[in-house]
């Protein structure tokens, strides 16, 4: 009764269930870590898991950006020589990594 199912994606992630009579083997690798852990079947249902998963140094970069690109208004409000398309070009910069960070970012939740 062993019954195999295997994920693989482009970004070198690789998961193994494999169905046994005690229970779920589930083995994930990717490239800088594995984890191997058996869920037997009489806890099936009575755990929650819940992960939150996304790439954190972009939102930190577009947090960085967005106060570099608020000081350079600031400072140009108060007559500094700094040009417009300067700060705009911050923004928009901490706009993109924000959306990026908001397109990779998944909430898990597993009865």
């Amino acid at each position: 009764m062993n019954e195999l199912l295997v994920q693989k994606d482009l970004r070198f992630r690789y998961k193994s269930f494999l169905i046994t009579e005690n229970g779920l083997e589930v083995k994930q690798k990717s490239l800088l870590s594995s984890s191997e852990y058996v869920i037997a079947y009489e806890n099936v249902g009575t755990r929650t898991y819940k992960s939150n998963k996304g790439i954190y140094g972009l939102l930190f970069s577009s947090t960085i950006l967005g106060m570099v690109s608020i000081l350079l208004y600031l400072l140009r409000n108060d007559g500094e020589g700094v040009e417009s398309s300067v700060y705009f070009f911050y923004f928009g910069l901490s706009i993109i990594l924000l959306i990026l960070f908001l397109i990779t970012y998944k909430r898990i939740f597993i009865w």
